[in-house]
């Protein structure tokens, strides 16, 4: 239920915040807080969707304007994902339809209204390009609204493999496929004019390379103006935002300042952009303790999927014994630790570890580390062994009250957890990003076959955005845009054809009339 509140409390904080007088029905011009209220009909996309929880923000923001007087029509396009398994994921989430209670039945789609899934961002540019959903090509449409978050794996600090000295985003293409996606969503901002590009992506985006004096961000912001948008940037961190988790990214808000659907004239650009920082400010709000939204044993539905993933980690770790040993390199580097902090290495491990089930479910690199990163630090809640000794443990505690918030997710994280003397699985990775994973689970009864897994469900939680924050960022740039109503622009086209029409009719009669006189 996490998104449903959080959007209530995000359109009654707009209120608190906006002046009375402020069209807050989601700035319809004229000022009239009953003008138009169904004029409005929005598409939506996404690229790189990964585990499309932008599905499930999107039905949250028309749940909470629905039931404050604001109905306003969503309508999924497509959604765009390279990988097999994620679109099997994507699809399964779409047509599920809404897992928050509710009989809005005009203002979300449902899942026969499910759009396309697309297989290659690079072809988004087109007018056809392959969908996994239809087994075809289909026709590329123009959304109303785009979400992104394209590859970050070039960007990013924790990418230890990444060429500091080279800006990504000016490369045709970069190994992890962070050039690839930027130039595929340049080539559907160009082909396709989105009105608004909710754009996300690590904060290293802005860091200084080299010796460069240009920036990757300079270079986003500066192609998309080139194309006719303007951008406000937003730094945020996921834990500012409601999520029990840190998760530091950039989020850029473009709006294309060509678009028939927003009026610049009554509202400037640096006007809505202003507005917009205001009721993004206002939807910050204090964590929730980490430790609180682990499943509890003690609930048969969380014990039930405890159990499933402690299963799945004693057959994975089954399958892994049963290989060749690789070389085991960390040896050196594990002693040279243990010796640092006056530890003797390969001393017994005390009984209660060792004989924990998710503990024997850990590699020989993976036990030691953990063992190592208890001495280094006992008070440490939260210990993500898949990195190297010295990496493990997290900084986690904000408060002298015992209040503990997550490190950032990561896609291939194996993250211990000190109070529950286990492993963090893949549907609280998910929950900590605030995806409702709990709430379709309860109506999906069970994950597509290639789907079906810890690391799955880990990867999507590592490589998704904070939602929250997209919802904060959703909700405050509707209320800000001085929105056009669809008569509006629809009245424009038939005066347009009125005057073709009239015109033809008085060329016909001219025409007629030389006739005559000839």
């Amino acid at each position: 239920m996490l998104f449903r509140s959080l959007a209530r409390e995000n359109l009654q904080g707009f209120k608190a915040v906006l002046p009375r007088n402020h069209p807050l029905a989601l700035g319809f011009v004229g000022g009239e807080q009953t003008r138009a209220m169904d004029d409005l009909e929005l598409t939506w996309g996404s690229c790189c969707s990964g585990s499309e929880g932008v599905h499930y923000v999107v039905e949250a923001c028309a749940q909470a304007m629905e039931e404050t007087g604001l109905p306003v029509t969503f309508q999924h396009a497509f959604s765009c994902e390279s990988n097999k398994a994620k679109r099997s994921w994507i699809a399964d989430v779409l047509c599920k339809g809404q897992v928050f209670n509710s009989d809005m039945h005009e203002t979300f789609a449902t899942h026969a209204e499910v759009g396309c899934i697309f297989e290659d961002i690079k072809d988004m540019g087109s007018e056809m390009s392959k969908c996994s959903l239809h087994g075809k090509e289909c026709p590329v449409p123009s959304v109303d609204c785009l979400f992104i978050g394209t590859s970050c794996k070039d960007l990013s600090r924790a990418n230890s493999s990444v060429d500091k000295s080279k800006l990504v985003l000016s490369q045709e293409s970069s190994r992890g496929a962070s050039a690839q996606t930027f130039r595929g969503m340049l080539s559907y901002c160009q082909g396709h004019r989105p009105t608004l590009v909710l754009f996300e992506n690590v904060d290293a985006i802005d860091d200084k390379v080299s010796s460069n004096t240009e920036i990757n961000l300079s270079l986003l912001m500066n192609a998309m103006k080139e194309l006719g948008y303007e951008g406000q940037k937003i730094m945020t961190d996921g834990q500012e935002f409601g999520l029990p988790c840190r998760r530091r990214r950039l989020y850029v808000m473009f709006i294309d300042k060509e678009s028939s659907k927003v009026d610049t004239q009554t509202k400037t650009l640096s006007q809505i952009f202003s507005t917009l920082r205001t009721l993004v400010t206002s939807c910050m709000r204090s964590p929730p303790c980490s430790k609180e939204c682990l499943l509890s044993p003690s609930e048969p539905d969380h014990l039930e999927l405890l159990e499933k993933a402690l299963g799945e980690h004693q057959k994975s770790a089954q399958k892994a014994a049963e290989k060749k040993a690789p070389p085991q390199t960390w040896l050196d580097r594990h002693m040279a630790y243990a010796d640092d902090l006056g530890y003797r290495w390969g001393s017994a491990v005390d009984e209660e570890l060792a004989g924990n089930k998710w503990y024997q479910t850990l590699s020989k690199r993976e036990a030691d580390a953990l063992v190592l990163s208890r001495v280094a630090d006992p008070t440490c809640e939260f210990r993500n062994v898949s990195q190297s000794v010295g990496r493990i443990n997290s900084v986690s505690q904000i408060d002298n009250k015992g209040k503990e918030v997550a490190p950032t997710m990561l896609p291939g994280q194996l993250m211990w957890v000190e109070s529950q003397q286990r492993i963090l699985t893949g549907y609280e990775a998910l929950i900590y990003q605030g995806f409702p994973i709990l709430l379709y689970l309860a109506k999906a009864r069970s994950l597509p076959p290639a789907c079906n897994s810890q690391s799955f469900l880990t990867d999507i939680a590592g490589n998704a955005m904070a939602f929250p924050v997209v919802l904060a960022i959703f909700q405050a740039t509707l209320a800000s845009v001085p929105w056009l109503p669809a008569h509006d622009s629809e009245d424009e086209d038939d005066n347009d054809e009125n005057q073709e029409e009239d015109a033809a009719d008085v060329e016909t009669a001219l025409a007629a009339l030389a006739r005559l006189q000839r």
